[in-house]
């Protein structure tokens, strides 16, 4: 054989993804092998302008029958294996090419590639990481078996893998919406249940049946498989990184929290210098209410992460992001539920620099920052953040300030768009209009609207509407009742906007009844924002009427504990739990406080309603 480097594919309606992969490999392959078994988009037309081998396969449920097909047209000495929604770096690709001219084409070998699972879009730097054997010498006796989740083998023998950690595979195809997109899950369900028709199954075919019913989030029947797939012949196998792995979030994901931290012990013993069951059990934590000690744990992956063990850098089994994103993600989460505010924007703000595209991040940092900080900081920060501000951020944060009814933030990002010559749409034109209160534009952009639009952008515009008929005491929207959700998510954007006449109309005509949760909602909303006194405000005519909600108590609760004023506390902490019965955080923070005797009595009721997270709460 001439030639050194085949790339070897299968694909069927990979039109959106294919052109991709090509370029990333062409110049790095001496030919490209494209099974086709099926296309009915422009698959085929992007493939021929790579190749002339594009070959046509009647699908048969069986990935490794078609490969197969694709090495038999093979003429190289090596061949690799990609997937149309994946690529990689060409410059490592040809530095892989340079390494396989070096080496005895007559040996059966393979190597081991790390690949790069995006979770969620590219841009997020968010993936899961697995390893895969995709490059191997061309041979007769080497090929694929099975059919779903394919297995390389060399018929007279072991076939020798290396890992080799220098050429990474990024693969984007199992992202929600591309699943969503192709159905693959019901795809390879249907394979499985063929596959049981004539096979016995083995660990590794429950690990990849349970990966499917993740998939569709079927966390039972996942579970259910991992387990079987969990035995002592196939703890050393490479997918158990992975199974153990999810088997773990399984268990947390069903509220199994006593079974999740068994195995996140065990995990921790197993692999005690990464950062991934750290992570688990600092998220256990969380979720049955211990906060300060989940605060610790993810503190904790993060100094994991920051000075790694390992000479490679690597601190982690399955992914980075329990050194990241995740600790950080949580951080937030739990800062906010304590009320510790500058803590809150410390982590929102480190995610901000870890993924400044994060629009839900960045909305929940302004949030919390336009009450509580002048505008020129947050406008100075904003810049730091966005060194070289583009056309599409500079619309994002004008979209950004606008959700948040936020005037001064809004007049400064519209100002940047119009220098820009940015459109605008009349949606963004209409919310602006409110903010600046403006009636005449307001008019001109709803008239612009076409009333055929999408029931999501429906919904916009009734909102709207009805906010400026309190505004202006015009009529706009022809619905006599709005619900309880909607007329807060309209009260609050008055109070932002500055419209505090509209505001006070606005509850004044609500019924006695919905003014009760109107103003636990409220006060909840404030505490959250830490505009505390506001809060308080709320929460004591609640007090008065004995009208304040569980949330509200659990608020109560945490301010005072924030001034260290433990007994009144207390009392507001029973109250909570004497209105909602399931509020774990509520009970484990009065486990925290408590003296002995009526610890006891706590735990009691707690093992009553909480079996499933007893244990990791008494431990603690």
């Amino acid at each position: 054989m001439d030639k050194l480097l085949s790339l070897c594919m299968i694909v069927k309606n990979e039109e959106k993804v294919l052109r991709r992969c090509l370029t990333s490999i062409r110049d790095c392959v001496d030919e490209i092998i494209i099974i086709d078994t099926g296309s009915t988009d422009g698959t085929r037309e992007i493939a021929r302008e790579y190749t002339e081998q594009l070959y046509e396969y009647k699908w048969e449920q069986d990935f490794s029958a078609a490969k197969n097909e694709a090495l038999r047209k093979s003429r190289s000495k090596w061949i690799l294996i990609l997937d149309a929604d994946e690529y990689v770096q060409t410059e490592e690709l040809a530095q892989m090419r340079s390494f396989l001219l070096s080496l005895d084409s007559t040996k059966p070998i393979s190597f081991l590639l790390p690949i790069y699972n995006f979770t969620e879009s590219v841009q997020s730097g968010k993936f899961v990481e697995s390893t895969a054997i995709r490059i191997f010498l061309n041979h007769p006796d080497i090929y694929f078996v099975r059919p779903i989740h394919e297995q390389l083998i060399y018929q007279n023998g072991e076939l020798q893998t290396t890992f080799y950690p220098s050429l990474h595979i990024f693969h984007t195809g199992y992202t929600e919406e591309t699943l969503r997109e192709k159905d693959k899950s019901n795809r390879n369900l249907a394979i499985f249940e063929k596959l049981k028709e004539t096979k016995e199954f083995e660990e590794y075919d429950y690990y990849t049946l349970g990966n499917e019913y993740f998939a569709i989030r079927d966390f039972p029947k996942a579970l259910e498989n991992y387990k079987k797939a969990m035995t002592n012949r196939s703890k050393n196998q490479v997918y158990m990184l992975h199974c153990f792995n999810r088997t773990v979030s399984v268990l947390m994901t069903l509220e199994l929290f006593d079974d999740a931290m068994s195995l996140v012990e065990e995990g921790i013993q197993r692999w005690p210098d990464q950062v991934d069951y750290f992570c688990f059990k600092a998220a256990i934590y969380k979720d049955v209410g211990l906060y300060e000690k989940a605060a610790e744990f993810f503190e904790l992956c993060i100094q994991i992460a920051e000075n790694p063990k390992d000479s490679s850098g690597r601190y982690w089994v399955v992914s980075p992001n329990y050194g990241s994103f995740i600790p950080y993600s949580n951080l937030a989460s739990i800062y906010h539920s304590l009320l510790d505010i500058p803590k809150t924007v410390y982590a929102l703000t480190k995610l901000i620099n870890l993924d400044s595209s994060n629009q839900a991040v960045l909305f929940q940092l302004l949030k919390i920052l336009l009450p509580n900080e002048p505008i020129s900081s947050i406008i100075t920060l904003l810049d730091k953040i966005y060194l070289e501000m583009s056309r599409t951020q500079v619309l994002q944060l004008f979209e950004i300030a606008l959700l948040l009814s936020h005037k001064e933030l809004a007049e400064h990002f519209y100002h940047l768009c119009l220098r820009e010559n940015i459109p605008l749409s009349s949606l963004s034109q209409m919310r602006y209009a409110l903010i600046s209160d403006d009636l005449q534009t307001f008019d001109t952009c709803l008239s612009d609207i076409h009333l055929d639009n999408s029931s999501d952008q429906q919904g916009q515009i009734n909102k709207l509407m009805t906010i400026a008929e309190v505004i202006w005491n015009k009529p706009y929207h022809s619905e006599d009742h709005i619900d309880i959700e909607l007329s807060v998510s309209i009260l609050i954007d008055l109070f932002n906007m500055g419209h505090y006449s509209a505001y006070d109309s606005l509850i004044q005509n609500a019924s006695q009844q919905d003014k009760y949760v109107i103003a636990n909602r409220l006060g909840d909303h404030f505490i959250g924002n830490g505009q505390y006194q506001l809060a308080i405000d709320y929460y004591s005519h609640l007090l008065l009427d004995d009208k304040l909600e569980s949330s509200g108590y659990e608020n109560l609760a945490r301010l005072y504990l924030m001034q260290d004023e433990i007994k009144e506390s207390l009392q507001f902490l029973r109250k909570a739990i004497e209105l909602e019965t399931n509020s774990l955080g509520a009970y484990t923070l009065l486990l925290r406080y408590c003296d002995e005797e009526e610890k006891k009595e706590v735990l009691r009721v707690f093992k009553e309603r909480f079996p499933e997270c007893y244990s990791v709460v008494k431990n603690y």
